[in-house]
């Protein structure tokens, strides 16, 4: 159960709108959806050598009262960092809380 002294990270979830370019080309337009309190748990995190350099990984799990309008093409800024959505959870079965496990952004 999801006690509200658990929510103490103020997160902002995002939606990808993207816009035309004056060259025609699209691209990306990360618009705010909504500011939530959440609670913020580090899970992992890893670093990998891929393309010729050193990437790093973090993966982070947020749980946040539940909301109908969150989906897995949306993201999450927290602070100055952003995760990618990679799967959602109602975990209390009764809509009450909504886990997003996330992979940070780097």
């Amino acid at each position: 159960m999801l006690n509200a002294g658990d929510l103490n990270y103020r997160i902002t979830i995002e939606q990808n709108k993207p816009i035309t370019s004056s060259d025609g080309t699209r691209v990306e337009n990360w618009v705010a959806v909504v500011s939530v309190w959440a609670d913020y748990q580090a899970k992992s995190g890893r670093e990998f050598f891929s393309a010729q350099r050193f990437n790093a990984e973090v993966s982070a799990l947020f749980r946040i009262r539940y909301r109908s309008d969150v989906n897995v093409k949306m993201r999450i800024r927290y602070k100055t960092r952003v995760f990618e959505i990679l799967f959602m959870n109602d975990t209390s079965k009764d809509q009450g809380e909504l886990a997003l496990g996330c992979r940070e952004v780097v």
